[in-house]
């Protein structure tokens, strides 16, 4: 079975002059979409990892998400498929409770911050037993490793990933208790965007438009199978 990299791979082959992602900037005057072809994306795919793995990270381990949307948390998603992490994405919006008993129990070893989430997770760093490094998105100021930093290596490990390691790990909301995490394996998200593919046209520049949180499975979906 494929991996989600062996999944992007083929359209990294197939389209690299397409546009993938189209990113909101907002300017003097209004909101503008840049687009980022697939050539791109993967070259800004295949930075994160060498630093990453600088950074201490390695295969089988967990990293955070803590943010609200943005392009960074997908170049991140991509990274770890790469080299074997699984990434946890968080919802900034939680108590300070839940939030810390999420981050304590999937025992993620780095989270991935902007202005919001840092200012969340300081409000739950000082309680937990064994606090994750962080690494600060774009704009984002204050202790952590800057993104600039965590991107300026550029020689990622060689790592062996199956489709059957984990992912992803999205929580419940928790409605019936405490939250809790939901392993997705490299296969379980191959095989949902094979199943969607398979009831919708695979008719070329189809545009998607990304509105599900990162920490919804749906808003896992919403990344992989517009990129496929």
């Amino acid at each position: 079975m494929e991996t989600l990299t062996d999944l992007l791979e083929q359209s990294f082959e197939r389209y690299p002059t397409k546009p993938a992602v189209r990113q909101l900037q907002r300017r003097q005057g209004g909101i503008t979409y840049v687009p980022l072809t697939y050539a791109e994306l993967r070259g800004q795919r295949d930075r994160p990892p060498a630093g990453l793995a600088t950074l201490g990270l390695r295969q089988g381990q967990r990293i955070g998400i803590l943010t609200d949307g943005g392009f960074e948390p997908i170049l991140v998603f991509l990274a770890a498929d790469l080299i074997g992490l699984t990434a946890v994405p968080l919802c900034h919006k939680l108590s300070t409770d839940i939030l810390g008993h999420i981050i304590s129990r999937s025992g993620i070893k780095c989270v991935v911050a902007d202005d919001k989430g840092l200012e969340q997770f300081r409000l739950v760093r000082s309680a937990l037993p064994h606090p994750p490094s962080v690494i600060l998105t774009p704009g984002t100021e204050g202790d952590g490793t800057s993104w600039a930093e965590a991107l300026s290596e550029d020689d990622p490990p060689d790592v062996e990933v199956t489709a059957a390691d984990e992912s992803k790990i999205i929580y419940t909301s928790g409605s019936s208790g405490l939250p809790k995490g939901v392993v997705q394996t490299h296969g379980n998200i191959v095989a949902n965007v094979r199943s969607v593919w398979n009831r919708i046209s695979g008719a070329e520049d189809l545009r998607f438009f990304k509105s599900a949180p990162d920490y919804h499975s749906m808003g896992i979906l919403n990344i992989y199978f517009p990129l496929a």
